[in-house]
């Protein structure tokens, strides 16, 4: 049998991680339809869709990554949950789900830069889910981006300007659905906290535009519309995921409905 020792409660490290991000204000509908209980839903209904590029990890080789994730409050602490995570190799998917509960599947993924001009792209049986085009001008969509911005990333340094450690909290959901199908779990589902820590090494921001293609596999790309687009942003980051903590168990008739995310339709 292998040793999988080296998963056990330890953090996984990831060096100049680059990340094209976006971020926009979708519908409140799309936020009820997704946002499972005990979760609660942000004053304002914002969404972060991001294309990374990770060249060198600490727990095997080069791998890229997708995001889809909504931000939300639990018990007063913000944080996001994740509607999707598509990836390029079978190792991370297989750790993110089967450890942490992440709703990772296996995906096409590509960045590409001409200078300012960004781009990147996610495609998953035959369909793009996500195209994002980002120019690197300094400047976001809207003026409510700075604010998000500066939210998201943290404070920086008051001397240097440089953003300094921050850490960026995922609200994530375990479960297994029953064998037998008399009971729709096998045991209540647990509702996982993970944080990622980040400290960037440089940033610039940008205007972009996202097409979301929906999908027959029935994906959350293209139910989560943007209402307002508010900008994006490119980082190079070393980022540290720390262990994760169970925050508690949840509903099982509530969660139900959400618990299809990670099927394959």
């Amino acid at each position: 049998m292998p040793n999988l020792s080296f998963l056990d409660n330890q953090t996984a490290d990831y060096y100049d991680a680059e990340t094209l991000g976006v971020m926009w204000l979708t519908t409140p509908e799309a936020v009820s339809e997704f946002l499972p209980p005990p979760l609660e839903p942000m004053e304002v209904p914002l969404i972060l869709g991001f294309v990374a590029r990770f060249p060198e990890v600490s727990f095997g080789t080069p791998y890229m990554m997708g995001g889809l994730f909504m931000f939300c409050k639990y018990q007063g602490e913000v944080g996001s949950y994740v509607l999707s995570a598509p990836e390029n190799d079978d190792f991370p998917v297989f750790s993110g789900r089967e450890i942490l509960g992440y709703p990772k599947k296996m995906a096409h993924l590509e960045l590409h830069q001409d200078g300012q001009k960004i781009s990147g792209f996610i495609e998953r049986r035959g369909v793009r889910l996500v195209q994002i085009d980002a120019e690197l001008n300094g400047k976001l969509n809207s003026p409510m981006g700075d604010a998000v911005f500066a939210q998201m990333t943290g404070p920086a340094d008051p001397s240097t300007g440089k953003l300094l450690e921050s850490d960026g909290i995922n609200f994530l959901f375990k479960f297994a659905h029953s064998a037998d199908g008399k009971k729709p779990f096998e045991w209540p589902p647990k509702l996982v906290r993970q944080v990622t820590r980040q400290r960037p090494k440089s940033v610039e921001i940008g205007t972009a535009e996202v097409a979301l293609q929906p999908s027959a596999s029935d994906s959350p790309w293209g139910k989560v519309p943007v209402a307002e687009m508010l900008g994006a942003f490119h980082m190079v980051s070393h980022n540290t995921m720390l262990p994760p903590t169970v925050a508690g168990e949840v509903d099982e008739e509530a969660f139900l409905p959400h618990s299809y995310l990670k099927y394959e339709w």
